[in-house]
Parts: structure tokens; C-alpha cells; sequence
């Protein structure tokens, strides 16, 4: 066995160094042709808000941003101090804030998981990471999804750890990096049960919202809810946006409906499921988690590929699950779906939706895997993790 992992891992390496590295430098070099010419176009919205902020003006008002600025102003402070820096250093340490942060989660995984299985998780993760165009794509418009999903992700290792003041921390902070992580509390509260959970994390959100009064007035809270929010539930309709919303783009009530709908039929199962698995065991998380990160970005208005990134790292326990625990069936429909989840979105009525169908797929196997789950009343082979 050894040595199949050692030939694994030489193939990755010379693979990574042969084509990706290459392809994603490319990627990373590419020049927007329509917003600023510059690279890395997302990454400059930021910049620029921190360009803002270092002028004292409103980050959401500055006229010299071409791609505005539509986050919480939280972290504006932080990017004000890239924004000291000329912009091919600061997109540079951007680069490597967000990549540092998806190899903390990689790492408190690996780090959580029996020896045994160390080995195998991190060539399985790596594949993936080599696979993943939308992580290619993310390093192209330098976004925030990976420092969201990097400190959700985190935040759910040290809820496993037994750390939850320090877990609720971190979703409280990837929340106000970008707001779409304040679904996963179906995650963290309706399916653990522990509404405890709840009190630490509004705790948290209020404590650094309060800090950052120190930096900055609250009327650039007031802009964000009262303008630029209501702006982000509308949908686009373009090949890159991978959320079903994108075919109503334009409807008033279509998208808000799906929205409140998917979310109330994802809080009632996590909650019932919650209820049902006692105790719960960790494979039972992840696949919630996961679950809940489908829709969270099946509700939201503009899912771009890139923030598909999203589950990289969740792929890898579900994969070990349904390898060890699961029918051949389940498992190849299931990998093949995070496969798709990665893929490259084509010029095709079919193929341009095809990270978004691999979700949808993930989605309805992952309910099926869970309900059959609950059926056998947890007595599930090899299961040896201690539960939550």
C-alpha cells in the first residue's frame, strides 16, 4: 500500500509542477479587459475599498471602484492595509492569506482523523485540488470564498475538537467576510442541538461588529443593509453563476420564493434529523455540512464558479464514508457528482450547468445516504470517531 501511495504522490507532484502550476499562472496573470484592467478584478473591489477607507470615504460610495464593493464593511481596516501596498504585492499577500487559510482547515482535518488514514486523505484532497477548475478560476478573480469557506470549515473542525467558544468565533468572522455563512447554523445549531451554539456565535458577530466601530462610523452598517444587501438577493443570469436563481434572473418574487423555501425545507430536515440521530456521529456532520452548503448556495443570488471552492475540503470525509460504509452505487454516484461539482461550466445549454447539477445530485444522495442512515438507527459498520 505504500507504495501505491508513493507512486500517487509522485504523479500529483509532476503533474502539479507540469500543468497546473503553469495553467493557474496563467490564470493568475490574466488582465481583465473589461473592469480596470487589472488581475485578479474581484480582489481589486477590495483593494479598492480599502483605498477608500485610507481617503475617508465610504467604501460604498467611492466612484473610482468600477466593481463595487458588496460586503460587510467588517474587514474594511484589513484591506485598507493591503491597500498601502502597490497592487501586485498586495494581490500577492491576498494569494497567500487565502491559500495559508485552506491548509490551516486541510491541516486541523488531517490532524483530526486517525494516522491511518492521514496519508490517503491528503493525496485524495490534493487530486482534488489539481482537479478543481473552480479553484483555478478563484485564483484568477483573487475572491473571498476561500477565506469564507476556509474559517467555516475551520470553525466546524473546532466544534469536533470540543472548542465551540473558538468555533463560533470563526463562523461569526466568515459571516462577516461575506454574510452567506450565517446559513450554516443549520448545521451548527438545528442539527447539534445546541442552541448554546446560537448565544456564542451572536455573541461573537456582536462583539467584533462593536470592535470595529473603533475604525469606522455604523452608517457603513446602515448602507450595506439598507443598499446593498436588498441588491445581492437578485439573480444573474450568466454561464458562471451556478445557482438554479440565475433562470428566474430579472422575476421579483420567483427567486425570494426558492430562496425561503429551499432554507425552511433544509432548517425543518436538520432539525428533525437532529432529533432523530442521538448520538450524532461526525460522518453525520459532515454530511449535513455539506448538504447545508449546497443550499446555501442554491438560495443565494450569484453562486460564481469559483465559489464552488466551497467543498474541496468537505469532499474528502464524505468520500471516506461512503467508501467504507456505503453500497458501490452510492459511492460512484456520489464521487461522481463532486467531480462535476469541480468541473469546468462549457459554452452548452447542458454543460454550463453542470456544477450546479453535480450539487443538486450531491444534494439528493447526501438526503438519501442520511435517511438510510437513520433507518439502521445509527448501527453502521466501522464507525469508531467519538460521536459530537
Amino acid at each position: 500500500m505504500k507504495k501505491v501511495y508513493l507512486f500517487i504522490a509522485v504523479f500529483l507532484l509532476v503533474y502539479g509542477f507540469n500543468r497546473w502550476l503553469p495553467s493557474v499562472k496563467t490564470f493568475y496573470l490574466w488582465i481583465s479587459p473589461t473592469n480596470n484592467n487589472v488581475a485578479n478584478v474581484d480582489f481589486h473591489a477590495y483593494y479598492m475599498a480599502g483605498e477608500a477607507y485610507n481617503k475617508q470615504i465610504n467604501p460604498y460610495q467611492y466612484s473610482e471602484a468600477t466593481m463595487a464593493f458588496n460586503y460587510p464593511p467588517t474587514f474594511v481596516p484589513l484591506y485598507a492595509i493591503l491597500a498601502r501596498l502597490n497592487y501586485t504585492t498586495a494581490r500577492a499577500i491576498w494569494l497567500i492569506f487565502y491559500c495559508a487559510l485552506f491548509v490551516i482547515a486541510a491541516w486541523l482535518y488531517l490532524r483530526w482523523i486517525p494516522k491511518s488514514d492521514r496519508i490517503p486523505a491528503l493525496l485524495l484532497l490534493a487530486g482534488l485540488v489539481l482537479y478543481s477548475y473552480p479553484l483555478a478560476y478563484h485564483i484568477r478573480q483573487g475572491q473571498m470564498d476561500m477565506v469564507s469557506s476556509s474559517l467555516a470549515f475551520i470553525a466546524l473542525m473546532l466544534y469536533l475538537m470540543k472548542h465551540p467558544n473558538l468555533s463560533a468565533v470563526f463562523l461569526a468572522a466568515a459571516t462577516l467576510v461575506k454574510l452567506n455563512p450565517v446559513f450554516l447554523l443549520a448545521t451548527f445549531v438545528l442539527f447539534t442541538g445546541d442552541w448554546k451554539y446560537l448565544l456564542r456565535y451572536a455573541a461573537a458577530l456582536l462583539a467584533m461588529i462593536l470592535i470595529s466601530f473603533l475604525f469606522f462610523k455604523p452608517d457603513y452598517y446602515r448602507m450595506y443593509l439598507l443598499q446593498v444587501l436588498p441588491t445581492q438577493t437578485k439573480s444573474m443570469d450568466s454561464n458562471y453563476n451556478q445557482t438554479p436563481l440565475r433562470f428566474f434572473a430579472g422575476d421579483r418574487w420567483i427567486p425570494r420564493i426558492i430562496t425561503i423555501t429551499l432554507s425552511g425545507l433544509l432548517s425543518v430536515f436538520a432539525y428533525w434529523l437532529g432529533k432523530k440521530f442521538s448520538p450524532k456521529q461526525p460522518e453525520h456532520l459532515f454530511l449535513v455540512f455539506l448538504l447545508n452548503v449546497i443550499i446555501m448556495l442554491f438560495v443565494s443570488g450569484k453562486a460564481w464558479v469559483m465559489a464552488y471552492t466551497w467543498f474541496l475540503i468537505p469532499s474528502v470525509p464524505v468520500i471516506f464514508y461512503l467508501s467504507r460504509h456505503r453500497s458501490r452505487l452510492l459511492f460512484g454516484l456520489t464521487t461522481v457528482a463532486l467531480l462535476m461539482m469541480q468541473s469546468v461550466p462549457y459554452d452548452d445549454p447542458v454543460l454550463n450547468t453542470i456544477n450546479m447539477a453535480g450539487a443538486a445530485a450531491c444534494a439528493i444522495l447526501i438526503v438519501i445516504l442520511l435517511i438510510r442512515d437513520y433507518r439502521e438507527k445509527n448501527l453502521l459498520p466501522g464507525m469508531v470517531t467519538e460521536p459530537v
